[in-house]
C-alpha cells in the first residue's frame, strides 16, 4: 500500500562500509538495519550506529537480504546485544556456489573468492516470506522473494517506493543487474516480479543509490 500524503515516511540513510552498504530506517521512532557489513566492519558499523542515534540497543530488527558473508559480518554481534536477526529460510543453511556472468562477473568472482571470510555462526530469530510485510517492526515495507543471486535474496520494498536489493542489483561502475548468481535461469525469471512493483529509487548493497531509469533495459516507473 502507498503511504498517504502528508504521512511521514520512511527515511533510508546509507551506510557504507568498505566495497558494501548497510542502510538504516526510520520510521516514527523506529528503526531497522538492512544488512550488517562483511566481517572485520563490525566496529565501524556499531560506531556508525551510535553516530546516528541509533545504538543497536535500539533496532527493532536486522533484516538481511541475503547471507552472503559481505552482507552478514555483524550480525551475530548485533544478535548477542538483542538484535533480532530476520533472514530467508533459503539461505539460512549452507550457500550454493557462485556462477559469474561474462568478463565482469568473472573479475567479480575473483575478488569475491579472495576476500571471503567467515563471519560468526548465528541463527536468525525471524524466517522471511514473501508478502510479509514488517509494519510490526515499525516500517511500513514488504518482503519480496528474489531467488536467483542467491536461494533465499530478498528485497525490501517500502510504501514510499523505495527498494532496498542487496545483491539483486549492483553499482560497482554503473546500475547493472547481478554480475555474479547461484542460478540464473532463476535470477533472471525472479526479476519479472519486480517490474509490477512502483519504485521509484533503488539502494543496492554495492554502490550508490540510482533512479530505475538508470538500470539499462528497465522499464520506466511512476
Amino acid at each position: 500500500m502507498a503511504l498517504g500524503k502528508g504521512t511521514p515516511m520512511p527515511e533510508v540513510t546509507r551506510i557504507k562500509i568498505g566495497t558494501g552498504n548497510c542502510y538504516l530506517l526510520r520510521h516514527n521512532g523506529a528503526a531497522i538495519l538492512v544488512d550488517a557489513a562483511a566481517p572485520g566492519g563490525e566496529e565501524e558499523l556499531l560506531a556508525r550506529l551510535q553516530q546516528l542515534g541509533t545504538p543497536p540497543e535500539t533496532l527493532r530488527l536486522l533484516f538481511l537480504t541475503h547471507g552472503h558473508f559481505d552482507h552478514v559480518g555483524a550480525a551475530a554481534l548485533l544478535q548477542s546485544r538483542g538484535v533480532p536477526v530476520a533472514l530467508h529460510p533459503g539461505d539460512a543453511g549452507r550457500m550454493g556456489p557462485m556462477q559469474p556472468d561474462g568478463k565482469a562477473g568473472q573479475v567479480l568472482l575473483k575478488i569475491a573468492m579472495q576476500g571471503a571470510q567467515r563471519p560468526q555462526r548465528y541463527t536468525p530469530d525471524v524466517l522471511l516470506q514473501d508478502g510479509q510485510r514488517l509494519d510490526e517492526y515499525g516500517i511500513p515495507a514488504l518482503v519480496v522473494a528474489q531467488p536467483g543471486h542467491s536461494a533465499g535474496s530478498v528485497c525490501l520494498f517500502t510504501d514510499d517506493g523505495d527498494l532496498l536489493c542487496g545483491d539483486v542489483f549492483m553499482n560497482f561502475l554503473s546500475p547493472h543487474t547481478a554480475h555474479i548468481a547461484e542460478d540464473f535461469p532463476t535470477y533472471h525469471q525472479s526479476l519479472q516480479k519486480l517490474k509490477a512493483l512502483p519504485f521509484h529509487k533503488i539502494w543496492p548493497g554495492h554502490g550508490a543509490p540510482f533512479a530505475p531509469a538508470r538500470l539499462a533495459g528497465w522499464p520506466a516507473t511512476s
